[in-house]
């Protein structure tokens, strides 16, 4: 059929319309990260800070990573919590075991009825040094008390890359259709223009 098709409409015709649909593809690639991302800053960013900030209070974080903490015989000041924040290393073994039990304990009540993969996105399972370092960094900011800088920040960590990875696969399908109707409605009007004795010429 696309032979039969092609052999209708003629080489020239068809490898045009195809190579529209080539240069679709490659612009909705390039334009679907920064279109994703303007689409999350404006409209989508503050009600996910401001949901997680709601959890946040509701769940008491701040108090269950302080239990926790108390457990372990770990007290900490404002500046010791600035400065875990800060720090890309990290502390002592003892802080970073209790901090991560905390934070997967308050994980899994916040995260309750969420599916499965988002839940992995946000938290991953795997263990790595750079995944250690942001559950410390994630507490203190939790610790801190701000409840609204902590939302914001840890919005910025952990949800911000999960839902501009959905927002760019729709983005860049929006993209993909609009384009490639937009060159192939110029490659028809050339081929239409070809037909008449100036646009021949």
């Amino acid at each position: 059929l696309c032979i039969w098709g092609g052999w209708r409409r003629g080489l020239i015709r068809t490898a045009a319309g195809l190579l529209g649909y080539g240069a679709a593809l490659l612009l909705s690639g390039v334009l679907a990260q920064p279109a994703a991302e303007l689409v999350y800053n404006r409209w989508l960013a503050e009600p996910c800070a401001a949901i997680l900030e709601q959890k946040m209070e509701q769940y008491h974080l701040a108090d269950s990573i302080q239990q926790t903490l108390n457990a372990y015989g770990v007290q900490l000041d404002d500046a010791s919590l600035q400065q875990i924040a800060d720090q890309t290393g990290l502390p002592a073994e003892l802080l970073r075991q209790g901090l991560s039990q905390s934070i997967d304990s308050a994980a899994s009540q916040m995260f309750t009825g969420l599916p499965d993969w988002m839940s992995e996105a946000i938290l991953p399972k795997q263990d790595s040094q750079e995944l250690q370092n942001r559950a410390v960094q994630s507490a203190a900011l939790v610790l801190s008390g701000d409840t609204h800088q902590a939302a914001a920040k840890l919005t910025e960590m952990y949800v911000q890359p999960v839902v501009v990875s959905i927002v760019k696969t729709f983005t860049f399908s929006v993209l993909f259709l609009l384009i490639s109707a937009l060159i192939q409605g110029i490659i028809k009007g050339l081929f239409a223009m070809r037909r008449t004795e100036s646009g021949h010429l």
